[in-house]
């Protein structure tokens, strides 16, 4: 099934697949953000990432840091601290700070020397997986510096 991007977005990069549904370990049992918010971590350390020489490094990094927001929608408290053990662990991640947190939406300022394109592979990866242990399905979509993940439909 294919969605259309919300309007005013950019171009779908990414839609999914209905996964197999498997138990999803769940710490606080609270289904809203806001219920369960002392158990997401609101911060990250500050990593700054050390500057390349060079405009693109190996491995996809650029030469100096670019922020980039990140956005995600309809997504569980535990689901979110899932994203973001993720976040951090991508290559060339410098820090990220959240912008938003409420039960609906969550959005990042999210600093890394990353291109554009391995960020995106890195967020369907990371949505692939999420999606095959919680049962549900996703879009991410990008608009110049902007990326959006939607959570479209979940099953019991």
């Amino acid at each position: 099934m294919v969605a259309a991007p919300p309007q005013g977005e950019g171009k779908i990069i990414r839609t999914a697949r209905l996964a197999v549904p498997r138990l999803l370990a769940v710490a606080c049992g609270a289904a809203l953000l806001g219920a369960c918010a002392s158990s997401v971590p609101v911060t990250a350390p500050s990593q700054k990432a050390a500057p390349a020489s060079a405009s693109t490094a190996p491995g996809g990094c650029l030469g100096r840091e670019r922020e980039y927001t990140l956005e995600f929608r309809g997504f569980s408290a535990q689901e979110i601290a899932k994203i973001e053990n993720y976040l951090v662990i991508f290559r060339c991640y410098g820090e990220y700070r959240p912008i938003e947190l409420s039960p609906a939406r969550v959005r990042y300022s999210y600093y890394s020397r990353i291109a554009p394109a391995k960020l995106a592979t890195n967020l369907n990866r990371m949505l692939g997986e999420l999606e095959e242990a919680g049962g549900f399905a996703s879009t991410l979509s990008m608009d110049g510096s902007t990326f959006a993940a939607a959570k479209i439909r979940s099953r019991r």
